[in-house]
């Protein structure tokens, strides 16, 4: 398909066609925002070899456009755009445009607040105003764009405005922008668990970054609100690396010590350029200047030294004897009263408070399930005759226990 093949199927679609050079984004006519060309101005305006732009907006019956600039927004694109038929991009930038109906829009461009250079865009909702080069132009680089072939789909201002925006925060977010991102975590200094403050902790609070990253070729290149802007080794233009005060965020692929879109502590960033990212030498290095305090270190005692100076000896507590248990105390209804009493009446030395004790051990094991219902023969009480203290190793039932006065009571 030619250019004005081309030209005359987006006419015929209600779109209006805009000549743009060879090669070529922009267009050289002048006061082409009003252009209105119609199907026989066509073959003049498109005549050889040029590229074609659609105007957007209200002309082509509000057709917008939302440019993804940026890798991170074609990527993202599909988890925040409505869905449309009408995708195109170009050899190289595939799906790089998504087309829409859309009444009364207006154009928005997006941008990285940290990236000083013309890369800064991140995506644009074209509309009124604007032209976009379609298929079959051909791109500065020699890439052949996409026709627009499919149905654009229709949605409401309010939500494509605000999915491009969400879409933009996206952005930013995967960049580690708007909020401190996660640092990677610290590995523990082997050989220095007995201080109370490790070297890389203190690092971390009271450490200057700023020599570390200086003399491994890092650049300070200027600020954006709270973040420094580093450049790596090796690069020319713009920036590489955001630095908060405590996270060192990378943004780039390029650099061997850090992975792509990852946070590092002050403290590990120094280990991975210093040491290669072996902690317990990082920790040692960073010890030997000064960081990290033992166990106990600073600790001011003097109150608690003073008092024991005040008052050498130890307090004395005087304690008062209750005296004796009530007997009534010891009068639990039930088992445990049958118990105690078949006990005082069989003793040849009568004891309540063992009588009672023996009555509440029997009680822990006498609901559970026995040999004829029987108590074990460590719980069972003292009877006449059985020996030197009248304990006999045998059990009793509950009916023996009952009636304490049967058998050779004496």
């Amino acid at each position: 398909m030619n250019v004005l093949t081309a030209a005359r199927e987006y006419t015929t679609r209600g779109l209006f066609c805009v000549p743009i050079p060879a090669r070529s984004k922009g267009t050289t006519v002048k006061g082409w925002p009003k252009l209105r060309l119609t199907e026989g101005d066509l073959p003049v305006a498109f005549r050889g070899e040029g590229n074609i732009g659609i105007l957007l907006g209200e002309p082509s019956g509000w057709l917008v456009d939302v440019d993804l600039d940026c890798d991170e927004a074609i990527e993202l694109a599909d988890q925040f755009l409505p869905p449309t038929p009408a995708i195109t991009g170009r050899e190289g930038r595939p799906r790089s445009h998504r087309w829409y109906r859309c009444e009364n829009a207006t154009t928005i461009k997006f941008s990285d607040p940290l990236e000083t250079t013309s890369k800064g865009t991140t995506l644009e909702l074209r509309s009124t105003g604007c032209q976009t080069v379609v298929g079959p132009s051909v791109h500065p680089d020699g890439s052949r764009y996409d026709v627009l072939d499919g149905e654009p789909a229709c949605v409401p201002y309010g939500l494509l405005k605000a999915s491009v925006r969400a879409l933009h925060e996206a952005i930013l977010e995967s960049r580690g922008h708007n909020h401190p991102a996660d640092p990677v975590p610290q590995k523990p200094a082997q050989g220095l668990s007995t201080f109370g403050l490790r070297p890389g902790d203190d690092f971390n609070q009271r450490g200057d970054l700023k020599p570390v990253l200086e003399k491994h070729k890092w650049k300070f290149v200027g600020r954006s609100g709270a973040n420094e802007l580093w450049r790596r080794p090796g690069k020319s233009d713009s920036y590489s690396a955001t630095f908060n005060g405590s996270t060192f965020f990378v943004h780039t692929p390029s650099t061997p010590q850090f992975d792509e879109k990852t946070g590092y502590s002050k403290f590990e960033t120094y280990t991975r350029l210093e040491h290669d990212g072996d902690h317990t030498p990082a920790a040692a290095a960073l010890l030997a200047e000064g960081y990290g305090r033992e166990l106990g270190s600073g600790v001011d005692l003097t109150g608690i030294k003073s008092q024991l100076t005040a008052n050498p000896r130890p307090v004395q507590f005087e304690t008062q004897d209750p005296g004796e248990l009530p007997d009534h105390m010891f009068d639990v209804p039930g088992f445990i009263h049958d118990v105690a009493e078949y006990t005082l009446a069989t003793a040849h030395y009568p004891n309540r408070v063992l009588a009672f004790s023996g009555g509440a051990e029997s009680s822990g094991t006498a609901g559970l399930p026995t040999r004829q219902n029987r108590l074990p023969y460590a719980a069972q009480p003292l009877r006449a005759g059985a020996g030197e203290l009248g304990c006999r190793q045998e059990s009793f039932s509950r009916s023996e226990l009952r009636d304490p006065f049967r058998g050779d009571v004496r």
